[in-house]
């Protein structure tokens, strides 16, 4: 199975995780975890669906994943990715292909350097 973790960064500080599905057309399944265990506890969910009874205060966001990143929109206060999450809505210089040092650090300090080494 092609599915990876993912980061997300909000306004330059808090920092969540979400489920790469690389299978389902490059999309990342829009609920953020707040660990990677908590990802790993639901792996197998594939949902899509963006609760719309939020009231959403959307912000920007990075998004990093397999060795590229990109701006993307979050609500913090529902915690999903609202806009920019599948790979084929972006245009094609919107994706940034290298690994930016807000990830190495964050890994480095949760010991999850596999995250950007292994690509």
């Amino acid at each position: 199975m092609a599915s990876f973790n993912g980061l997300v960064k909000f306004n330059h500080e808090k920092i969540m995780h979400f489920k790469y599905n690389a299978i389902v057309d490059g999309i990342c399944i829009p609920k953020l975890y707040n660990s990677f265990e908590e990802v790993s506890e639901h792996w197998e969910s594939n949902e899509l669906d963006i609760p719309d009874d939020c009231g959403h205060n959307i912000e920007e966001v990075d998004i990093f994943v397999i060795g590229s990143h990109w701006k993307a929109k979050a609500c913090r206060k529902c915690g999903y990715l609202i806009d920019k999450y599948n790979i084929l809505s972006l245009n094609w210089d919107e994706q940034i292909w290298e690994t930016p040092e807000w990830v190495k650090e964050y890994c480095e300090k949760h010991n999850a350097e596999w995250m950007y080494k292994s690509i």
